[in-house]
């Protein structure tokens, strides 16, 4: 599999491209030897894969019916304390959308926290799911201008810990995941996934290339006792490409 380079931003410096762009060639030119085991997994925050199933047990249909993994788990602490998940239609969480949903709802600050500090606080709601399950209303409606609105999954983020990438290894080698197609969840929270493009990362350079690779892990201990925190920093300049870093068991595919 090759691998690949790009960005999507407000900003553009030629030089800091071609730095990034580099960094992911020569990464991909060197290969390096990797043995089985757990490490530090980082993906890019934006890359919802890996906690698609956390943002389904967060829908408020779901949750309201008790179809949800978090149903009648509402105020209860599941996660790690580091461990804060929001809706947002933020700005500053690259979010190029209006500010509002389309039942007019405007949250404080553009977010409304649906898991703080680990803590179950609200699902995914419009006002009918809100009134309907007597949830807290989120303002996540989603439609057209002439249609009912529904539920919108799609302003879900993960707020940043406090720590640099290189902090969050504190000395360790990690690996990036810059692809993984084809994996999903269990029913009951447990994930696995090909890795079909992976570098050893020590969180400011791409060392070197992967072979092709299998992560795991559960959900609980991938935002709970394992997990590691989101980055404050940016792997570019030129674009909020922050990573989300876990614990997981890696293996040769």
């Amino acid at each position: 599999m090759d691998t690949f380079t790009g960005y999507q931003g407000l900003k553009y410096d030629r030089n800091e491209f071609l730095r990034f762009t580099n960094m992911i060639c020569n990464g991909f030119s060197n290969k390096v030897d990797f043995e089985e085991g757990e490490y530090p997994v980082f993906f890019l925050s934006g890359d919802m894969s890996y906690y698609s199933k956390l943002i389904e047990s967060l829908h408020g249909l779901l949750f309201g019916t008790g179809s949800s993994l978090f149903s009648g788990k509402l105020n209860e602490k599941l996660f790690a304390d580091n461990f804060t998940v929001y809706q947002t239609r933020n700005r500053e969480d690259e979010i190029f959308s209006p500010f509002f949903d389309v039942e007019g709802t405007v949250n404080k600050n553009f977010r409304y926290p649906l898991i703080e500090n680990g803590v179950i606080r609200a699902p995914l709601t419009d006002k009918k799911t809100a009134v309907k399950y007597s949830l807290p209303h989120s303002g996540a409606s989603a439609g057209e201008y002439d249609s009912v609105p529904t539920i919108d999954t799609g302003h879900v983020r993960l707020k940043k810990t406090g720590k640099t990438m290189k902090e969050l290894l504190n000395g360790r080698k990690g690996i990036f995941v810059m692809m993984a197609m084809g994996g999903d969840f269990t029913p009951d929270g447990h994930y696995a996934s090909p890795v079909q493009m992976a570098y050893q990362f020590d969180g400011e350079n791409l060392i070197g290339k992967l072979p092709e690779l299998k992560i795991s892990g559960s959900m609980w201990d991938m935002f709970g006792k394992n997990f590691l925190g989101v980055s404050e920093d940016s792997i570019t300049t030129i674009a909020d490409l922050n990573m989300t870093a876990m614990k997981m068991k890696v293996s040769l595919l």
